[in-house]
């Protein structure tokens, strides 16, 4: 009986114990709601974002002059409706090309150092320059060319940003 009651004592204190140590209901409700109001304001957030995320892409696809998003390497990732009407080929058809095949032949060789030394040197990259490109139907086109890098998250995966005008 001695033992019984010993033991309903310490199973009485270790109850106690756990009992002090937790939370009341009162602090959880209020913590509750603390988690509550940062998740709706994350929400919030969130939405925000998207909409700022979807307004950036309707300036991209309907800016008035042709826009191009390209890998290191210059193919193409991305390009707007005006980039389609200027190289006179289907978005389909732009995606995943190199631009280079976009260049008249007579200047590719620059085009490809620029594109070099963009690479090399994103931080100072703020380039324009005239060149040719080479229209659906082979004949040359005068174009303003302007070129920045994209901020990116991943390292060596810079993409660049390339702006066509035409130039007469």
């Amino acid at each position: 009986m001695a033992a019984d009651l010993k033991r309903l004592k310490d199973r009485l204190a270790t109850a106690r114990a756990d009992v002090e140590g937790r939370p009341s209901a009162h602090e959880l409700e209020v913590a509750l709601e603390e988690i509550q109001a940062l998740w709706d304001e994350l929400g919030a957030q969130a939405d925000r974002l998207a909409h700022e995320r979807e307004r950036h892409a309707a300036l991209f696809e309907h800016a008035p002059f042709a826009c191009l998003v390209t890998d290191v390497h210059g193919n193409v990732r991305d390009a707007n409706v005006a980039a389609v009407a200027l190289f006179e080929v289907p978005a389909t058809y732009l995606l995943g090309k190199p631009l280079a095949i976009f260049i008249a032949e007579d200047e590719r060789e620059a085009f490809r150092v620029r594109l070099s030394h963009a690479v090399r040197t994103p931080e100072r990259l703020l380039a324009s320059w005239l060149t040719r490109i080479k229209s659906a139907d082979g004949k040359p086109r005068d174009v303003k060319v302007d070129l920045r890098p994209l901020p990116s998250d991943e390292k060596f995966a810079l993409p660049l940003l390339w702006y066509f005008r035409d130039f007469e």
